[in-house]
């Protein structure tokens, strides 16, 4: 899978997204993982999770 470049999407694209990786993290996936099946480098899917641990109310 391509790699996106997430900061040129809309939040409405991206909320659904980040609340699938939390829910696989959640489930006790691995972030490299996670990063992997959603095509996202794995920092950001730590940074998801920092901003749902955070309050985000998209994440």
């Amino acid at each position: 899978m391509e790699k996106e470049d997430f900061s040129k999407i809309t939040d409405v694209v991206r909320d659904p997204l980040r609340k699938g990786a939390m829910g696989m993290i959640g489930k006790g996936m691995h972030k490299k993982d996670v990063a992997l099946i959603m095509g996202v480098h794995p920092n950001t899917i730590t940074n998801w999770v920092e901003l749902c641990v955070e309050g985000y109310q998209g994440a």
